[in-house]
């Protein structure tokens, strides 16, 4: 869900030679490209618009182009549904899932502070934000996820969790 440390545990990833793919730049780019103004709401009705029109795995076929032009390990940022989990294990080899969670309340709090210009500014914000993830079918995807992560604690935290994952799937190949 939106504030849950996605891009903070892909920065991490990043500095352990993944290189990050924001599948919310993706949609951000296409949208600025077709002259929509970027706030929270004309972002998240573009995504879902273009999700109705091209088929709910769209941004999975979009993100895999960049996918393929990359020569080292992937990390996919901003899976929003089993559809496009599915349509990514279709895709690629070894592909793991990991979700991150964290109560309303924390995230909340994390996106107002973060200042990104698709970024909550209000409660009422957070609640439609939180509302339009559900309709992609975010919980299915974390219901999927091979690894959940709870990250209700500090950075130092998220990236101990997750080096841990990383050396889990490493014995496990």
């Amino acid at each position: 869900m939106p504030g849950s440390g996605k891009s903070s545990a892909a920065k991490h990833l990043a500095k352990r030679g993944f290189e990050a793919i924001e599948m919310g730049d993706i949609v951000r780019e296409r949208a600025i490209n077709e002259g929509i103004k970027i706030t929270n709401t004309s972002l998240r009705e573009y995504a879902l618009s273009i999700r109705k029109k091209f088929g709910k795995e769209i941004v999975a076929r979009l993100t895999i182009q960049k996918v393929k032009k990359v020569k080292k390990n992937v990390v996919i940022v901003g899976i929003r549904s089993k559809k496009e989990i599915d349509y990514f294990r279709s895709k690629l080899g070894n592909f793991y899932v990991i979700a991150l969670t964290a109560p309303q309340e924390v995230r909340y709090k994390r996106l107002k502070e973060r200042g990104r210009e698709d970024d909550i500014k209000t409660l009422k914000e957070f609640k439609y934000r939180e509302e339009k993830e559900r309709k992609y079918g975010i919980e299915s995807a974390i219901r999927n996820a091979d690894f959940i992560i709870s990250n209700t604690s500090s950075l130092n935290e998220l990236k101990k969790n997750i080096d841990a994952v990383l050396t889990y799937i490493k014995e496990k190949s």
